[in-house]
C-alpha cells in the first residue's frame, strides 16, 4: 500500500544523533568589528535572520527605536529561541523609548514566558545561558522583576565573548544600582581588560557604567577619560543610544 517511490523518512536515531546548531542571540552585540565599519559588518552577515537582527540592534543602539521594532518584532513568533529572545529584548527597549508602554510590556512577558519555558526543558547549558542573559538584562536595565531566575553569575562561562562582555556590564550596572560603586567600577574595568578582542558596543556599555561609577566616587578626571574612550568607540558608527540611557545617571 506504500507508493512507489516515496521517499523513506529520515531515521529518528540518526536525527538525536546530530548536535543542533545553537544561534546566539543578539548577534551584532556579540560582533567585534571595526568602529565605522559597523553597517559593512552587518551587510556581510550571512544568515539572513542574524543579518536583520544585527540591523535591528544597529537601529536600536544608534537611537532609531522605530525602525529598530519594524525590523525585529516579526521574530517575536519565530521558531527559533535566540531569534525569540533577540526580538523580546530589542522590543522591550525600543518600545519603551518610543513611549508605547503596552508593547514593551507585552514584549517583556513574552520573554519571561520563553525564559521559564526554555529552563524546564532539556535545552543545553548554552541555550540556558541565553535565556537567562536576555531575561536578565531587561530585569535590570528596566528594573522590573523576573521571578525564579538563576543567577546570571553562573552561567557567563556558557556565553560567548561579546554577550559575556554585555552580561558584566549589567552585573556591574546592578552593583551600580545597590550603590556598589567601587565593585562596579572593578567589575566593569576589569571584564575589558580580561577580553579577548574589542567588541565595541559591549565595551561601550562597560565603560558608560564606568563613568557612573568615577562621577559618584567624585573621580571626575578618570571619569572624563573614560568618557572620551565612549566617544572615540560610539561617534565613528552613531552608537548614541547608550548616551541617552545613561546621560542622568552619568552627570549623578
Amino acid at each position: 500500500m506504500i507508493p512507489v517511490g516515496l521517499v523513506k523518512p529520515v531515521d529518528k536515531v540518526l536525527i538525536s544523533d546530530k548536535p543542533k546548531k545553537i544561534r546566539m542571540a543578539m548577534p551584532l552585540l556579540n560582533s567585534s568589528f571595526t568602529p565605522g565599519k559597523c553597517r559593512e559588518y552587518i551587510d556581510c552577515i550571512p544568515d539572513e535572520d542574524d543579518r536583520k537582527i544585527a540591523l535591528g540592534e544597529y537601529y536600536y543602539f544608534s537611537g532609531q527605536a522605530e525602525l529598530c521594532t519594524k525590523t525585529v518584532e516579526e521574530y517575536l513568533d519565530s521558531e527559533d529561541e535566540s531569534l525569540r529572545y533577540s526580538a523580546a529584548l530589542l522590543c522591550s527597549f525600543a518600545n519603551l523609548s518610543r513611549g508605547h508602554i503596552h508593547l514593551a510590556r507585552f514584549a517583556m512577558d513574552r520573554l519571561k514566558t520563553d525564559m521559564i519555558k526554555g529552563l524546564r526543558s532539556e535545552a543545553t547549558a548554552e541555550l540556558h545561558a541565553i535565556g537567562i542573559f536576555t531575561a536578565t538584562t531587561a530585569a535590570v536595565l528596566l528594573h522590573s522583576s523576573v521571578p525564579d531566575i538563576p543567577p546570571l553569575e553562573k552561567y557567563l562561562k556558557y556565553l560567548p565573548a561579546g554577550l559575556k562582555l554585555f552580561a558584566c556590564y549589567v552585573l556591574a550596572h546592578k552593583a551600580y544600582l545597590e550603590k556598589n560603586y567601587e565593585g562596579c567600577l572593578a567589575m566593569a574595568e576589569m571584564s575589558i581588560d580580561l577580553c579577548p578582542n574589542r567588541y565595541p558596543i559591549p565595551e561601550i556599555y562597560c565603560r558608560s557604567v564606568m563613568v557612573m561609577a568615577l562621577a559618584n566616587l567624585k573621580r571626575m578626571d578618570e571619569a572624563k577619560a573614560q568618557m572620551a574612550e565612549l566617544w572615540d568607540l560610539a561617534q565613528p558608527d552613531g552608537l548614541i543610544e547608550v548616551l541617552g540611557e545613561h546621560h542622568g545617571l552619568c552627570m549623578a
